[in-house]
Order: C-alpha cells, then sequence, then structure tokens
C-alpha cells in the first residue's frame, strides 16, 4: 500500500479533519496553529465561549459550528475558502467573522442562531451552492462582493429589514419570504435569474433589480411601493398580487410565454397593465388575469 503524500507549501502547517467537542479540546487544537485543514472542521463544544482561528487559511471539507450552547462569537481571520459553512443552533453566537473568505464550493447554512447580529463576510465572491438563512436577531444581510451564487433562501427572519448584493450579477434562485421586518431588497446589477420570489414579506416597500433582463419567473406581493426593473424583457412567469404599486415600471417587457398575473393591486392604474398585456408579443400559454386593479386611473 502506497500512502497518500500531500503537497505542503513554506510555511504551512497541515491538519487532519478534526470533530471538537470542547473548549479544553479546541485550544490545544488552535495551539497547533493549523493553516490548511485536509478534511473537515467541526465544533460541537457546549463550553466553548469564544472561538478564534485566526492564522487557518484553507479548510477542504467544511466548516461546522453547531449546538454550541455557550458561544457568543466565531472568527476565522484568515480564511479564504472552503467547501461549505454550517451555523445551527448556537442560541448564545452573536458575531460570527470570515472577512478573507472569497469562494465557497458548497452552502451556507445559518439557521436557529437567534441571537446572530452580525454576519460578516466582506469579501465573498462566488457561492457554489445556496445560502440558507432563518435567525431572528439579524437586521442586515450585506455581501458587497458577491457576484455568483446558485440560491438564496430567506424565510422567517423576524428582525431583518434590508438585503444589500449589490455586485450580484447571476444568481438561480431568490426566495425571499415570511420576513416580517424587510423593506428593502437591492439587487441593483442582477442580470439573469432563474427564479426570484419576494412575497409575504410584510414590510417591503421597495425592490431594485433595475439590471434584470431575462428570468422564467418572478413573484412580487405585499404592500410594495417602488418596483425598479426597467430591463426586464422576458418573464416566462410573471406573478405581481396584491402590492401597493402606482406604477408597474415595466416598459421593455415583450415576454410572458407561461403566465401573467397582475391582479389585487388597489392603486395601480388598469390602463398600465392592458399597455403591458399589449406589448407582449404572443399571448401566455396559460392566459392573463389581470383584475382588482385600479379602474378609474387613467394612463398618458
Amino acid at each position: 500500500m502506497v500512502a497518500a503524500v500531500v503537497m505542503v507549501s513554506c510555511g504551512e502547517v497541515p491538519c487532519e479533519g478534526v470533530s471538537i467537542a470542547s473548549a479544553a479540546e479546541w485550544k490545544r487544537w488552535a495551539d497547533r496553529g493549523c493553516t490548511h485543514v485536509y478534511g473537515a472542521l467541526a465544533v460541537t463544544a457546549p463550553d466553548l465561549v469564544d472561538l478564534d482561528a485566526p492564522v487557518l487559511r484553507e479548510v477542504d471539507g467544511g466548516v461546522t459550528i453547531s449546538g454550541n450552547a455557550a458561544l457568543e462569537t466565531a472568527s476565522f481571520g484568515a480564511l479564504a475558502s472552503t467547501t461549505s459553512l454550517d451555523l445551527q443552533n448556537d442560541p448564545s453566537l452573536t458575531r460570527f467573522a470570515a472577512p478573507m473568505l472569497t469562494a465557497l464550493g458548497g452552502p451556507v447554512n445559518v439557521l436557529g442562531d437567534d441571537a446572530l447580529t452580525t454576519l460578516s463576510l466582506p469579501r465573498l465572491q462566488t457561492l457554489d451552492g445556496e445560502l440558507r438563512l432563518d435567525v431572528h436577531a439579524l437586521t442586515a444581510l450585506e455581501l458587497p462582493a458577491l457576484t455568483s451564487a446558485t440560491s438564496l433562501l430567506l424565510q422567517d427572519n423576524v428582525a431583518l429589514t434590508t438585503l444589500s448584493l449589490p455586485a450580484l450579477t447571476a444568481v438561480q434562485v431568490i426566495a425571499v419570504h415570511d420576513n416580517p421586518a424587510l423593506r428593502e431588497v437591492h439587487l441593483a446589477r442582477l442580470a439573469s435569474a432563474t427564479s426570484v420570489g419576494l412575497y409575504a414579506n410584510s414590510a417591503l416597500t421597495s425592490v431594485d433589480l433595475a439590471a434584470l433582463s431575462t428570468t422564467r419567473e418572478l413573484t412580487l406581493g405585499g404592500p410594495l411601493t417602488s418596483l425598479l426593473a426597467g430591463q426586464l424583457r422576458s418573464a416566462d412567469r410573471l406573478n405581481i398580487r396584491g402590492t401597493s404599486l402606482e406604477r408597474l415600471g415595466l416598459p421593455a417587457l415583450t415576454a410572458a410565454s407561461q403566465s401573467l398575473d397582475i391582479s389585487g393591486n388597489a392603486v395601480l392604474p388598469q390602463c398600465e397593465v392592458d399597455a403591458v398585456v399589449r406589448r407582449l408579443t404572443t399571448p401566455p400559454a396559460a392566459g392573463v388575469r389581470a383584475t382588482g386593479n385600479l379602474g378609474s386611473a387613467t394612463c398618458p
């Protein structure tokens, strides 16, 4: 049998994958100064209060921080890449930071960490997986460098007021719903998406999709008053229901091949909806629903 050979670069301190079960175990492991974990790093240590890994640069098998009852902060100051990030059921965790992380090869799950107020990933550029967020204290999700992701799933984040992804250009699925404090969604550079769903967010008033040109499905709902989607040309399924929009703002839309439902928007002029329907080059296969809008209004 031939042993596997691991190539180690100058200055690297390699370590095997590890599962940490106590604060004492974490201290012994951290004192080794590992820079590259050839495997997974899992921390489930009920007595650990502060997790600091200042020199760890790479984790091949993903990072899991789960079930740490006393953990208050977790910091990975040098971590640049890993395959996944899993933060779950750490009830006292208020801050997670990985300021150098640029690439994730798999999913990010932040679930049940209901004291979390800071999620700092300022350099994250690519996410080859889904991001799932379901926490109770985080007020803003801001990923200023993220350019691409597989999917973004945000649900039941009761304190979240702002979603800001100003560099995101491509994503497969965005599903943001049942976030009762969410007011603003900023996706100004998003050009293509398979599906965008922003609905059942009872405070959402502003959505910026200014660069979106094509999508298979776009669903918008709630007390929306501002929609920027002036480049949207094609949406196989378009659903805008129950909003407070006074202007539709879809001047480029010419295709909705499967269905179009713009209904129940009490202050949106029906004549503006009718104008959108007339611009469609081909009638939607499943038909058009355009009722319950403001019929008494006039259009230029």
